[in-house]
């Protein structure tokens, strides 16, 4: 091999590894990190159309290297990915992902993010690269007969820490990739440590029961299992391995590779992220009206030809780091609200077109980039992003406040019923179109529900309305409520609601809570 790479065939070993960690290998199979590299159709997309860019700009894609070292590992390090006339179909590394060696065969991390870690070629048994059937056997024996080279080489202390899983999840643009300035991309890492779900709740209002010491605790959860690398974990029975499937919120790869149906346990990963909460209304349709909260169990009675402000609250719940984090400017996260009488529909937000698109006036949970002359980020273009026009991501145990403006028609007959979903899909209609080209005809990727709220209001006298009930605890509802409006405050240079929050908060203290003073200082 050239001076500073690594063979390909010692970075892509997963069928090797599957001889004796096949439980395992079958879970890494069906894992997006599996899908890293050009056999993920949208990132192949992306990662093809940058270094098509790079090259007519700088002569070269070296700059895509940012991408390659934590998407395209097996073509990077073997030194195949810098070539400007890379053919990724006839790379079988190509199609590698990120492999069980590309996380084992790391030495050594730092925290910078964009693939801030030096990868080592680790030491081998003898027979290793025997295509001989019986060597084979015998480096396997070996292995059995001696596996503490093999434990030491491949599992180190730094495999049990967040700060390897920062290695890839935390990213800034650099200059030599803009031409601009530095910029940070997404950043799990950061969300997480400055959080409560770590500990530290710089960024948060609430802590967990027990602080999260690294991303595995959620995403590789130990399941039962007999592979050789099983063992014993107190209050689980019998010998469990970490789920390497890391389940997370890519429901779209696998549909469009039509390996739909292995995402099931990432839709229920999805239910533990958020909660909607249909707080409050104001009369007269303004932030200043008259508040009528919390909603349920008792409701106000609304009156026909009037403007009413509806305040829904989305908070975080089961999600360790800002929902939703990842590509935040392809990802779709919104608010789908209907408001009908009887089966007549007054008013709607976030509903989806005939080509799948989400009405673009929908209140969406993620961010909106531009490049340098107004355009939207709309095809994942990295080298192009210079600003957000917003930032919409909820940090974890934070909440956002999103009001509605409704008007409650004349013949109104009741009762009003109010629907609120929270809704996800991993690409938005935009990027599909881009990825598709041609043979684009509609999105159909999965959507999923993280989480929903139904009331219903009575109109003027009547009183059949059923408004349900809450299990959400009074305090905290005022709490969560008071928490977005403090929010507002810095989101995309807002004043916010302050005076508002501090009302909110008031509340919280009189229900007898530490948190309302906390959050009023």
């Amino acid at each position: 091999p050239a001076p500073g790479t690594i063979p390909a065939a010692h970075l892509n070993t997963d069928a090797v590894c599957a001889e004796c960690h096949g439980d395992i290998a079958d879970r890494h199979a069906r894992s997006v990190h599996r899908l890293s590299s050009f056999n993920n159709p949208a990132y192949r997309f992306s990662i093809e159309d940058t270094r098509k860019v790079l090259a007519a700009r700088d002569g070269n894609p070296y700059a895509a290297r940012l991408c390659a070292g934590c998407h395209d590992p097996v073509p990077l390090f073997s030194g195949r990915f810098d070539d400007p006339d890379y053919d990724a179909d006839g790379d079988p590394g190509s199609r590698a992902g990120i492999t069980c060696m590309t996380c084992h065969a790391i030495a050594e991390i730092g925290v910078r993010g964009n693939a801030d870690y030096r990868l080592a070629d680790p030491p081998r048994y003898p027979f290793d690269s025997s295509e001989n059937a019986l060597l084979r056997a015998v480096n396997r024996q070996l292995i059995k007969a001696k596996p503490e080279l093999h434990r030491t080489s491949l599992l180190k202390p730094l495999h049990h820490s967040a700060e390897f899983c920062s290695t890839c999840h935390k990213v800034h643009l650099p200059e030599a990739l803009n031409h601009y300035r530095w910029l940070r991309g997404q950043n799990h890492y950061d969300s997480f440590l400055l959080s409560g779900v770590s500990g530290h709740r710089v960024d948060s209002f609430y802590y967990p029961p027990r602080a999260k010491q690294s991303c595995a605790e959620c995403h590789m959860p130990v399941r039962t299992s007999d592979d050789p690398a099983a063992r014993v974990v107190a209050g689980n029975a019998g010998h469990v391995v970490h789920d390497h499937m890391f389940a997370a919120a890519n429901t779209a790869v696998p549909a469009m590779l039509k390996r739909g149906d292995e995402n099931q346990e990432r839709v229920d990963f999805l239910a533990r992220a958020a909660r909607v909460d249909l707080f409050g209304v104001k009369e007269q349709g303004t932030i200043d009206g008259e508040l009528h909260a919390p909603l349920r169990p008792d409701v106000p009675a609304l009156q026909p030809g009037r403007r009413y402000l509806l305040e829904a609250v989305v908070r975080t719940t089961g999600v360790g780091h800002a929902l939703t984090q990842g590509t935040a400017d392809s990802n779709e996260l919104w608010l789908d609200l209907t408001v009908r009488d009887g089966e007549r529909v007054v008013g709607r937000s976030g509903g989806i077109g005939d080509d799948g698109d989400v009405d673009p006036w929908s209140y969406f949970l993620n961010a909106y980039l531009l490049d340098r002359e107004g355009n939207r980020i709309d095809h994942r273009n990295v080298q192009d992003v210079a600003v957000a026009l917003y930032d919409h991501q909820i940090p974890p145990g934070a909440a956002t406040v999103v009001h509605y403006a409704f008007e409650v028609p004349e013949n109104a007959r009741g009762p009003l019923t109010i629907e609120a979903a929270l809704r996800y899909r991993k690409f938005d209609t935009r990027f599909l179109r881009h990825v598709e080209g041609e043979g684009f005809a509609h999105n159909d990727l999965p959507v999923t529900t993280l989480a929903s709220d139904r009331i219903e209001l009575p109109i003027g006298d009547a009183v059949d309305a059923a408004p349900g009930t809450v299990a959400i605890a009074d305090w905290e509802r005022w709490n969560d409520y008071g928490i977005g409006l403090l929010r507002e405050a810095g989101d995309s240079g807002k004043q916010g609601e302050l005076r508002q929050a501090a009302v909110a908060f008031e509340q919280v203290e009189r229900l007898g809570r530490p948190d309302g003073p906390l959050n009023l200082a």
